[in-house]
């Protein structure tokens, strides 16, 4: 039998998996804390300069020797002085992150392919906690820069590794499930870092205690490897065993023989089958299309994202529930879209999502500012109708990526994509930055628009079988 017909014997979604899931998305609970905590740890609260109190500190001649900071709340700022000249060092610490993400994504994903998602999983998820602990004692800003790098890194590796594993052993009903829990417990965990940042104001304790939160993922070790992934490596009485497993705890079967793969290729049990590489995802006609819609799209929604995440810290108001509310948006976005995906499809949903979010940012464009510049209520209320759009669409790109890749390059090809994403997020703090006003939201509207009609282009996944080689792509049964 195939495996998503022995996924359906031995219960596709019983008390094991559901274990197992839980256990995986510790991590991404978790993942706030690691990639968004530079939103308050590299935040200026307000200062003066000590020896001209009265005057703008960062216009006084000559320049201030020594500032002083409002004490609600320390950081880098406060730290090493990164304000006026400095100012966007803070900035380039998550610009760091981003980086390390990008990188930790190609890695991990070949790594994922090679030497299995669960063991480079953990691998990437102990590095992330010894590096965010590493970044508490930094005695020098280039010391935490660096430590932001291999936070994103094993960040990005764990993240792109352990989805694969939830998405790739579900059902196809059960992996919309299985995205949106996903992205909820992502969405939950950046409105539990504005929460626990509110609560441990001294950013050094606050870095260190995040880690906290993982110990749960400890549980790590009562998780099995990918079946999917044993078989397509050839390794297919190892899969039979794991899905007999799953199957007698749910209840499902009693016999061994009850769960009989077919090897991959056609090829003998446990025989050697053929190693990918990278350009196996651009080599062929239809997957090199595929990978280049995809790799917009993720670049599209990993701008989006960031850019509206990161910048919700200066939408005006407390700083705290800005942040807590951009995560709190995205959950409702995710079971909507879940919803949607299991009734009408992944790509019309997909692009009406994505669609939403450039009309958004459209009116944000065509609308007026305040006086001083700042956005109105208005415009904060389409920027996060654009939040809830692209939040939408982000929950089922790793879902539909991982439906239109084979499982032989699928961490490869998700890596790829996950690369994209974060490539988008090094050019969010730097588009901001040099686009003035509400500029920034038209690059938003054009490149979501762009997307929203390329993703059309694209099969539709729903209900059919994930493809496990990459002939499977070329000529679908």
């Amino acid at each position: 039998m195939d495996f998503d017909t022995a996924l359906e014997t031995v219960g596709d979604f019983g008390w094991s998996q559901i274990f197992h899931l839980a256990v995986l998305i510790v991590p991404n609970l978790c993942g706030g804390f690691y990639t968004i905590s530079n939103s308050f740890v590299g935040k200026a609260p307000h200062f003066i300069c000590a020896e001209k109190p009265n005057e703008d500190p960062c216009s006084v001649q000559p320049p201030c020797q020594k500032f002083v900071y409002d004490s609600s709340f320390t950081s880098i700022v406060t730290e090493w002085d990164l304000v006026c000249e400095k100012q966007q060092f803070a900035e380039l610490a998550q610009s760091a992150f981003m980086i390390g993400n990008f990188i930790g994504c190609l890695i991990c994903g070949f790594l994922g392919d090679k030497f299995g998602r669960l063991n480079t999983g953990i691998v990437c998820n102990l590095l992330c906690v010894l590096a965010q602990m590493a970044g508490a004692h930094a005695q020098t800003y280039e010391q935490y820069a660096v430590n932001r790098f291999f936070v994103g890194f094993a960040s990005g590796g764990a993240g792109l590794v352990l989805a694969t594993i939830v998405l790739e052993n579900l059902r196809s009903h059960w992996r919309s499930v299985g995205a949106t829990l996903l992205c909820v417990s992502f969405a939950l965990s950046i409105s539990f870092t504005a929460m626990w940042a509110y609560r441990v104001r001294e950013w050094r304790a606050f870095l260190w205690t995040c880690n906290i939160f993982m110990l749960p993922f400890c549980l790590v070790w009562f998780v099995p490897k990918s079946p999917r992934w044993l078989l397509s490596q050839g390794r297919t009485q190892e899969a039979e065993d794991i899905l007999f497993n799953y199957g007698h705890k749910n209840g499902k079967i009693t016999s061994r023989d009850s769960v009989k793969l077919k090897p991959p290729n056609g090829s003998s049990v446990n025989a050697e089958v053929k190693s990918y590489g990278a350009m196996d995802a651009f080599r062929t006609p239809e997957m090199n299309r595929r990978m280049k819609i995809l790799l917009w799209g993720w670049g599209t929604c990993g701008l989006l994202y960031y850019g509206l995440t990161v910048s919700s810290s200066n939408l005006g108001g407390n700083m705290y529930v800005n942040v807590a509310m951009s995560g709190l948006v995205e959950i409702p976005s995710a079971f909507i879209s879940s919803f949607l995906s299991n009734r009408i499809g992944r790509n019309r949903t997909i692009a009406g999502s994505i669609g939403l979010a450039a009309v958004a940012c459209l009116a944000i464009v065509m609308s007026s500012t305040n006086s001083d510049g700042a956005m109105t209520t208005f415009q904060t209320y389409c920027a996060m109708t654009a939040k809830f759009g692209v939040a939408a669409a982000f929950s089922l790109q790793g879902l539909y990526s991982s439906e239109l890749i084979p499982t032989v390059i699928r961490n490869i090809g998700t890596g790829f994509c996950f690369m994209a994403s974060r490539v988008g997020g090094i050019l969010a703090p730097v588009l901001i930055a040099y686009c003035s006003g509400v500029t920034v939201y038209f690059v938003y509207a054009l490149m979501s628009a762009v997307y929203c009609l390329t993703v059309l282009t694209l099969p539709e996944t729903l209900n059919k079988p994930m493809p496990e080689n990459i002939d499977d792509v070329e000529a679908p049964v």
